[in-house]
């Protein structure tokens, strides 16, 4: 069943792989069950867009399924454009909608007329803390590669960080919890809450 709510979130990026282990290490310490550390994912994704009926504006989703296991369904995620009302919050905010689905995804977004925009798969760890989680993903060309360790070719050398919360509407204190915590992840890496919508 699909859910709607509200997403806080923030963004960040890293360049190296002695900062993504110290990173790493960081976040054991700082979320929950340090004792399993966190959770790997291998991930394809895929971003779709509809040109709408009305005027030039368009509308794109995010599907995304797991390549480590079978049988998990499809994520389809709708993001709404970030709210910038009101700039002084300490986090972007934006509507999310999200719903599984089955296998035939793909082919039922292309039969009612979304195009493909453009393809590719992620892999990192995902930390809990709290409400929050901490997102850690490197892009990958989905093509697999043999000859590269990961089995595909990145896309950049750079590791985006993402911190996100959801909740049924915007919370003041869930987005105060998000900024402190981004304060102690600093110098390692350095949150901000912009990004480009076509995110």
């Amino acid at each position: 069943m699909p859910t709607g709510s509200v997403q806080h979130f923030l963004h960040g990026s890293i360049s190296s792989n002695d900062t993504l282990q110290a990173l790493l290490h960081l976040l054991r310490g700082l979320c929950e069950d340090a004792a399993r550390g966190s959770i790997p994912f291998l991930d394809q994704e895929i971003s779709y867009t509809i040109q709408l009926a009305t005027g030039n504006s368009s509308m794109s989703l995010r599907a995304r399924r797991s390549l480590m296991y079978e049988g998990y369904p499809w994520l389809l995620t709708y993001y709404g454009h970030t709210d910038s009302a009101d700039s002084s919050r300490l986090v972007a905010v934006r509507t999310c909608v999200q719903a599984g689905t089955s296998d035939e995804l793909p082919k039922f977004l292309s039969c009612i007329g979304f195009k493909k925009d453009f393809e590719l798969v992620s892999k990192g760890h995902v930390f809990k803390k709290g409400d929050m989680r901490v997102i850690i993903s490197k892009f990958y060309n989905p093509v697999k590669d043999p000859t590269h360790p990961d089995g595909y070719q990145p896309l950049a050398n750079e590791y985006l960080v993402e911190m996100s919360a959801v909740s049924p509407k915007f919370c003041e204190v869930l987005a105060r919890e998000m900024h402190t915590f981004a304060e102690q992840l600093k110098p390692l890496v350095y949150f901000e809450k912009f990004i480009p919508e076509s995110l």
